[in-house]
């Protein structure tokens, strides 16, 4: 069987079936909820996109890669766009995830006029939303509960007024402690606004609470 691919509307009930099938077995043994569920809110925010990532079956129709997307597909309940792969050798099935992900700071990397920055600038952004949210005491439900596609599209857009919120931020760091990418939040907030020591001290006070899980 030749290797063969095409791009295909997949309904919450094709990946079930496909999930059901007893031949299926995750290599990595178990799902990732928080992935699952990222890629649920990115399918029912209109904001997933096909970015080369497959639904791989081998030759014996079996499926071999995609378990946390179709897993998304079923818990968001609605339709996505695929890259489908049939075909799929033994030798190739082997390696199938054997590459590291581009993370949020690769894509703005190659996007960005200071690329050295974009790994504290994806994660200030992120910090940023989050607290927007209400949920930057929990990196668990950052992850969950913000999308990569927010995170870029955000940073992209505010790169410079988050650039030199990191800069405060890895002052009051090295002067105090804490973590760059929570102050470098904390700055962006209250830009323009004021501020004076005793709000840092405040957000310090606040930020020690959230490491110790208080």
């Amino acid at each position: 069987m030749s290797l063969r691919t095409k791009v295909m509307m997949v309904t919450p009930a094709q990946a079930q079936m496909w999930l059901d099938d007893p031949r299926a077995v995750n290599p990595r043994g178990r799902i990732n909820k928080s992935r699952i569920t990222s890629y649920c809110n990115q399918i029912l925010n209109n904001e997933w996109e096909m970015n080369g990532a497959t639904i791989a079956f081998d030759t014996e129709g079996v499926l071999r890669d995609g378990w946390h997307r179709l897993h998304g597909v079923v818990k968001a309940n609605k339709a996505a766009k695929f890259l489908v792969v049939t075909g799929v050798t033994a030798d190739a099935v082997k390696v199938i995830d054997s590459g590291l992900p581009r993370s949020m700071a690769d894509v703005l990397a190659s996007t960005m006029d200071a690329p050295g920055y974009a790994a504290q600038i994806a994660a200030t952004a992120k910090n940023i939303i989050a607290w927007e949210r209400d949920i930057i005491h929990s990196n668990s439900q950052i992850s969950t509960n913000v999308s990569r596609t927010e995170v870029v599209d955000f940073a992209i857009e505010n790169a410079e007024k988050i650039l030199a919120a990191i800069q405060m931020g890895d002052t009051t760091r090295h002067a105090i402690g804490g973590s760059i990418s929570a102050w470098s939040a904390f700055f962006y907030r209250v830009s323009g606004e004021g501020y004076d020591q005793e709000l840092v001290k405040q957000f310090k006070l606040a930020e020690d609470r959230a490491a110790r899980g208080v």
